[in-house]
Parts: structure tokens; sequence; C-alpha cells
């Protein structure tokens, strides 16, 4: 994912093009020809290409997982709350 996002910058240079390479790349991951069209969930790669597109948004998530977490100590609740969180961190930063 990373590597399709920087070849996609190096020929375009346009957000766009990010965009595209990153969901291209995705769907290559998931849905994957040398698998049977079958393969894993994108997690890692996601997270992979949010650092590259929108590193502040892996931050902002990542602190308030914590946060979330450490109060009450549940990994489902603090996922939850990320979960529902993500969009509106997003449009805030882009």
């Amino acid at each position: 994912g990373v590597g399709a996002i920087s070849v996609a910058r190096a020929l375009s240079g346009t957000g766009q093009a990010d965009a595209i390479a990153a969901a291209i790349a995705l769907v290559g991951v998931n849905f994957s020809v040398f698998m049977g069209f079958r393969g894993g969930r994108g997690t890692t790669v996601s997270v992979f290409m949010a650092v590259v597109l929108l590193w502040q948004l892996v931050v902002a998530l990542g602190l308030l997982w914590l946060v979330v977490h450490r109060l009450t100590h549940d990994n489902f609740i603090a996922t939850r709350v990320n979960l529902l969180v993500m969009p509106f961190v997003t449009a805030s930063l882009v």
C-alpha cells in the first residue's frame, strides 16, 4: 500500500492519485488474484496507508484509544469509540 502511494505520488503528485492507489492496493490485498480472489482483511495495509496519507489521524486516534482504554480497561469499548469518532476527526483534519 505504501509502495503504491509512493509510486502514485512520484508519477502524478496529486492527492487524488494517492487515494486511488490506496484503494486499489486495499482491493488487491482483500481480493488477491493469487489466492482465488480471497485474502486478508486489509487492516495492516489500511493503517500503514493512513500513516502515509494522513499521519495526524493515526496519532489522534491512537491517543484517543489509549485514553479510553486507560479509563475503561476494555479494548472493545476503546475500539468502538475510535470507530465512531474517526469520521469527525478525519473531516476536521482534511
